[in-house]
């Protein structure tokens, strides 16, 4: 959309009485409403003579151009504010990249560390059962010595002292 400012000047002081600026006004601003242009600002000359007066010593074509210079100044300084954002954008997104990258190496490692705590503990956990059932099988073994040499020990120790025949 364009953004203009309008000037509605008359040369004499006598058209000033007469409704020519006002004219103008209406004509330019359906223009610029036609056109999808937004005026920016209006300036006025009334009676001031183009061809006796310089452009130079004319307050409403000083003021105009100071805004037009001005409003180039603004876009200017607009256009170098969007190339700095365009720039820090492209920053934001490289850096938005790079965090994605890293979060995303970080949940591989914490699943490989947790695979491995896993496999640790599955591993610690059979260790475990064969050593339990190592202990079990020891026990089991040592109970099994236990009553055969009890077994054995008790008929060993046994002492005949030849009453048996007599108490029948």
């Amino acid at each position: 959309m364009k953004r203009v400012y309008c000037l509605y000047r008359v040369s004499t002081k006598g058209q000033v009485d007469k409704d020519d600026i006002p004219m103008q006004k209406t004509s330019c601003r359906e223009f610029a409403e036609r056109n999808g242009w937004t005026i920016l600002k209006e300036f006025q000359e009334k009676g001031v003579s183009g061809f006796k007066v310089s452009a130079s010593d004319r307050d409403a074509i000083q003021d105009l151009k100071a805004a037009a210079e001005k409003k180039a100044r603004d876009e200017e300084k607009a256009a170098e504010l969007e190339a700095k954002m365009a720039e820090q954008e492209a920053r934001l997104e490289q850096q938005r990249a790079e965090i994605e990258r890293m979060l995303q190496e970080q949940k591989a490692y914490q699943e490989a560390a947790l695979k491995a705590q896993r496999e640790e503990s599955a591993k610690k956990a059979e260790e475990d059962a064969a050593r339990r059932r190592k202990l079990l099988e020891d026990v089991a073994a040592s109970l099994q010595n236990s009553e055969t040499s009890n077994m054995t020990a008790g008929a060993e120790g046994t002492v005949d002292y030849g009453y048996e025949s007599e108490l029948e």
